[in-house]
Protein backbone atom coordinates (compact mmCIF):
# COMPACT_ATOMS: atom_id res chain seq x y z
CA UNK A 1 0.00 0.00 0.00
CA UNK A 2 2.54 2.11 0.76
CA UNK A 3 4.83 1.48 -2.34
CA UNK A 4 1.28 1.94 -4.51
CA UNK A 5 0.70 5.99 -3.38
CA UNK A 6 4.37 6.85 -3.62
CA UNK A 7 3.71 5.36 -7.35
CA UNK A 8 0.38 7.76 -7.75
CA UNK A 9 2.32 10.38 -5.97
CA UNK A 10 5.48 10.33 -8.45
CA UNK A 11 3.20 10.00 -11.23
CA UNK A 12 0.88 13.11 -10.71
CA UNK A 13 3.83 15.27 -10.25
CA UNK A 14 5.48 13.83 -13.30
CA UNK A 15 2.80 14.31 -15.40
CA UNK A 16 1.34 18.15 -13.95
CA UNK A 17 4.83 19.00 -14.42
CA UNK A 18 5.20 17.95 -18.42
CA UNK A 19 1.67 19.42 -18.77
CA UNK A 20 2.77 23.10 -16.95
CA UNK A 21 6.71 22.87 -17.84
CA UNK A 22 6.27 27.43 -18.40
CA UNK A 23 4.27 27.64 -15.22
CA UNK A 24 5.97 28.62 -12.06
CA UNK A 25 6.23 26.30 -9.12
CA UNK A 26 6.47 27.16 -5.50
CA UNK A 27 6.54 30.83 -6.27
CA UNK A 28 3.88 31.30 -3.86
CA UNK A 29 2.86 30.21 0.08
CA UNK A 30 0.35 30.24 2.43
CA UNK A 31 -0.51 29.39 6.32
CA UNK A 32 -3.41 28.03 7.06
CA UNK A 33 -4.98 26.63 10.17
CA UNK A 34 -7.77 23.90 9.95
CA UNK A 35 -9.88 21.90 12.29
CA UNK A 36 -11.46 18.82 11.86
CA UNK A 37 -11.35 14.81 12.38
CA UNK A 38 -7.57 15.28 13.00
CA UNK A 39 -8.33 17.92 15.74
CA UNK A 40 -6.30 21.62 15.42
CA UNK A 41 -3.59 22.11 12.71
CA UNK A 42 -1.40 24.34 11.17
CA UNK A 43 0.17 23.83 7.53
CA UNK A 44 1.79 25.44 4.80
CA UNK A 45 0.44 25.38 1.11
CA UNK A 46 2.56 25.84 -2.41
CA UNK A 47 1.26 25.68 -5.65
CA UNK A 48 2.80 23.29 -8.04
CA UNK A 49 1.97 24.84 -11.09
CA UNK A 50 -1.70 25.19 -11.62
CA UNK A 51 -2.63 21.67 -11.79
CA UNK A 52 -1.13 20.93 -8.19
CA UNK A 53 -0.75 21.87 -4.80
CA UNK A 54 1.25 20.41 -1.82
CA UNK A 55 0.36 21.14 1.87
CA UNK A 56 2.16 20.08 4.39
CA UNK A 57 1.36 19.97 8.27
CA UNK A 58 0.78 18.71 11.85
CA UNK A 59 -2.09 18.07 13.49
CA UNK A 60 -2.82 17.77 17.08
CA UNK A 61 -6.39 17.36 19.44
CA UNK A 62 -7.27 18.66 22.75
CA UNK A 63 -7.30 16.27 25.49
CA UNK A 64 -11.44 16.61 25.60
CA UNK A 65 -12.57 14.17 27.80
CA UNK A 66 -15.93 11.58 28.95
CA UNK A 67 -16.17 10.28 32.31
CA UNK A 68 -18.15 7.13 32.33
CA UNK A 69 -18.56 4.06 35.18
CA UNK A 70 -18.55 0.53 34.60
CA UNK A 71 -19.90 -1.46 37.22
CA UNK A 72 -19.44 -4.91 38.57
CA UNK A 73 -15.67 -5.13 38.12
CA UNK A 74 -13.99 -8.15 39.35
CA UNK A 75 -10.40 -8.10 39.88
CA UNK A 76 -8.01 -10.59 40.81
CA UNK A 77 -7.36 -10.31 44.43
CA UNK A 78 -11.01 -10.87 44.40
CA UNK A 79 -12.49 -7.76 45.16
CA UNK A 80 -15.44 -6.45 42.77
CA UNK A 81 -16.55 -2.86 42.29
CA UNK A 82 -17.36 -0.24 40.09
CA UNK A 83 -14.83 1.12 37.85
CA UNK A 84 -14.69 4.60 37.27
CA UNK A 85 -14.02 5.42 33.78
CA UNK A 86 -12.10 8.56 31.53
CA UNK A 87 -11.75 8.66 28.14
CA UNK A 88 -9.35 11.23 26.35
CA UNK A 89 -8.92 12.43 22.40
CA UNK A 90 -4.97 11.92 22.01
CA UNK A 91 -4.15 11.68 18.79
CA UNK A 92 -0.86 14.08 17.41
CA UNK A 93 0.92 13.89 13.99
CA UNK A 94 2.13 15.42 11.00
CA UNK A 95 0.75 14.95 7.38
CA UNK A 96 1.59 15.66 3.66
CA UNK A 97 -1.40 16.42 1.02
CA UNK A 98 -1.25 16.65 -2.45
CA UNK A 99 -3.71 18.21 -4.35
CA UNK A 100 -4.89 17.55 -7.88
CA UNK A 101 -7.13 19.71 -9.89
CA UNK A 102 -8.54 18.29 -12.95
CA UNK A 103 -8.74 21.87 -14.27
CA UNK A 104 -6.62 25.42 -14.86
CA UNK A 105 -8.34 27.14 -12.59
CA UNK A 106 -11.28 24.47 -11.04
CA UNK A 107 -11.47 24.26 -7.10
CA UNK A 108 -12.17 20.99 -6.82
CA UNK A 109 -9.66 18.50 -6.16
CA UNK A 110 -8.54 15.14 -5.84
CA UNK A 111 -6.06 14.48 -2.53
CA UNK A 112 -3.55 12.16 -2.40
CA UNK A 113 -1.46 11.64 1.01
CA UNK A 114 0.01 10.34 3.75
CA UNK A 115 -0.91 10.95 8.01
CA UNK A 116 1.90 9.99 10.41
CA UNK A 117 2.08 10.12 14.17
CA UNK A 118 1.59 8.18 17.43
CA UNK A 119 -1.23 6.47 16.37
CA UNK A 120 -3.38 7.25 19.17
CA UNK A 121 -6.73 8.17 18.96
CA UNK A 122 -7.49 8.19 22.72
CA UNK A 123 -6.57 7.43 25.82
CA UNK A 124 -8.17 5.25 28.72
CA UNK A 125 -7.91 5.73 32.55
CA UNK A 126 -9.73 3.71 35.13
CA UNK A 127 -9.53 3.72 38.74
CA UNK A 128 -11.65 2.20 41.39
CA UNK A 129 -12.70 3.21 44.88
CA UNK A 130 -12.91 -0.64 45.40
CA UNK A 131 -9.21 -0.95 45.74
CA UNK A 132 -7.35 -0.35 49.31
CA UNK A 133 -4.48 1.55 49.23
CA UNK A 134 -1.79 -1.60 49.42
CA UNK A 135 -3.93 -3.16 46.52
CA UNK A 136 -2.81 -0.12 44.24
CA UNK A 137 0.07 -1.49 41.80
CA UNK A 138 -0.51 -5.40 42.32
CA UNK A 139 -4.30 -5.44 42.02
CA UNK A 140 -5.21 -5.87 38.22
CA UNK A 141 -8.23 -6.71 35.93
CA UNK A 142 -8.24 -10.60 33.81
CA UNK A 143 -7.76 -9.88 30.38
CA UNK A 144 -8.26 -13.32 28.55
CA UNK A 145 -4.58 -14.50 29.66
CA UNK A 146 -3.26 -11.20 30.65
CA UNK A 147 -3.44 -9.55 33.83
CA UNK A 148 -3.91 -5.36 33.87
CA UNK A 149 -2.31 -4.35 37.20
CA UNK A 150 -3.43 -0.89 38.46
CA UNK A 151 -0.11 1.60 39.23
CA UNK A 152 0.70 2.74 42.37
CA UNK A 153 -1.76 5.52 42.53
CA UNK A 154 -4.96 2.91 41.51
CA UNK A 155 -4.82 3.46 37.94
CA UNK A 156 -5.17 1.23 35.03
CA UNK A 157 -4.82 2.95 31.24
CA UNK A 158 -5.69 1.65 27.52
CA UNK A 159 -5.22 3.30 24.17
CA UNK A 160 -7.89 3.75 20.96
CA UNK A 161 -5.31 3.09 17.89
CA UNK A 162 -5.23 3.09 14.46
CA UNK A 163 -1.93 2.53 12.02
CA UNK A 164 1.01 5.26 12.87
CA UNK A 165 1.46 5.28 9.15
CA UNK A 166 -1.57 5.86 6.94
CA UNK A 167 -2.29 6.57 3.32
CA UNK A 168 -5.40 9.04 2.74
CA UNK A 169 -7.27 9.73 -0.21
CA UNK A 170 -10.01 11.94 -0.33
CA UNK A 171 -11.63 14.90 -2.41
CA UNK A 172 -12.21 18.63 -1.69
CA UNK A 173 -12.68 21.92 -2.57
CA UNK A 174 -10.42 24.62 -2.70
CA UNK A 175 -7.05 26.25 -3.09
CA UNK A 176 -4.39 27.01 -0.95
CA UNK A 177 -2.90 29.61 -2.43
CA UNK A 178 -5.07 32.18 -4.83
CA UNK A 179 -3.67 34.75 -6.54
CA UNK A 180 -7.08 36.82 -6.46
CA UNK A 181 -6.67 36.69 -2.78
CA UNK A 182 -4.81 37.10 0.35
CA UNK A 183 -7.47 34.78 2.25
CA UNK A 184 -8.32 30.93 1.19
CA UNK A 185 -10.62 28.30 2.53
CA UNK A 186 -9.87 24.79 1.64
CA UNK A 187 -12.14 21.74 2.55
CA UNK A 188 -11.32 18.10 2.75
CA UNK A 189 -13.22 14.62 3.09
CA UNK A 190 -11.52 11.81 2.56
CA UNK A 191 -10.50 8.39 4.49
CA UNK A 192 -6.92 6.87 5.97
CA UNK A 193 -6.28 3.21 5.55
CA UNK A 194 -5.51 1.64 8.69
CA UNK A 195 -3.85 -1.67 8.26
CA UNK A 196 -5.48 -3.22 11.30
CA UNK A 197 -8.29 -2.04 11.68
CA UNK A 198 -8.96 0.17 15.07
CA UNK A 199 -8.40 -1.51 17.48
CA UNK A 200 -7.91 -1.00 21.76
CA UNK A 201 -4.70 -1.81 23.39
CA UNK A 202 -3.51 -2.09 26.44
CA UNK A 203 -0.30 -2.97 28.71
CA UNK A 204 -0.20 -6.11 31.05
CA UNK A 205 1.52 -9.05 32.21
CA UNK A 206 1.40 -12.27 30.50
CA UNK A 207 -0.33 -15.00 33.19
CA UNK A 208 1.78 -18.08 31.35
CA UNK A 209 4.83 -16.42 30.68
CA UNK A 210 5.56 -13.56 33.13
CA UNK A 211 6.46 -11.11 30.33
CA UNK A 212 4.85 -7.49 30.31
CA UNK A 213 2.93 -7.36 26.76
CA UNK A 214 1.17 -4.67 25.30
CA UNK A 215 -1.92 -6.46 24.09
CA UNK A 216 -4.80 -6.25 21.51
CA UNK A 217 -7.89 -6.08 23.63
CA UNK A 218 -10.91 -8.11 22.26
CA UNK A 219 -15.00 -7.84 23.09
CA UNK A 220 -14.05 -11.98 24.32
CA UNK A 221 -11.49 -11.08 26.14
CA UNK A 222 -13.86 -8.15 28.36
CA UNK A 223 -16.87 -11.06 28.09
CA UNK A 224 -18.32 -8.87 25.45
CA UNK A 225 -19.06 -6.16 27.95
CA UNK A 226 -19.22 -3.88 25.26
CA UNK A 227 -21.50 -5.21 23.12
CA UNK A 228 -19.11 -6.65 20.45
CA UNK A 229 -17.66 -2.64 19.82
CA UNK A 230 -14.33 -3.75 19.80
CA UNK A 231 -14.47 -6.26 16.94
CA UNK A 232 -16.37 -4.27 15.04
CA UNK A 233 -14.24 -1.67 14.61
CA UNK A 234 -11.18 -4.12 14.30
CA UNK A 235 -13.11 -4.56 11.10
CA UNK A 236 -12.74 -1.28 9.65
CA UNK A 237 -10.16 -0.51 7.40
CA UNK A 238 -10.33 2.88 7.21
CA UNK A 239 -10.46 6.11 9.76
CA UNK A 240 -12.80 9.00 8.20
CA UNK A 241 -11.36 12.46 7.68
CA UNK A 242 -13.22 15.56 7.13
CA UNK A 243 -11.19 19.04 8.04
CA UNK A 244 -11.93 22.53 7.55
CA UNK A 245 -8.81 25.02 6.72
CA UNK A 246 -8.26 28.31 6.07
CA UNK A 247 -5.20 30.18 4.63
CA UNK A 248 -3.71 33.18 4.70
CA UNK A 249 -1.02 34.09 1.80
CA UNK A 250 2.45 34.97 3.28
CA UNK A 251 4.30 35.93 -0.60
Amino acid sequence: MKRLFSVILISAALMTASATASAQFFNSMSLGVGAGVDGVSLQVGFPVGSFLQLRLGGSYTPPIGYAFSVDGVEFDNGTSGTLDLKAKLAYMGGNAMLDLFPGRDTKFHFTFGVFGGNGKLATLTGTSQALADEDKGSAGIRIGDTLVTTDENGYCTADLRASKFMPYFGIGAGRAVREDSPVSFVFDFGACYTKDGLGGYTYGTNMKTGQREYIRVTSADIDNEDSGVLDILGKIPVLPVMKFSLFFRLF
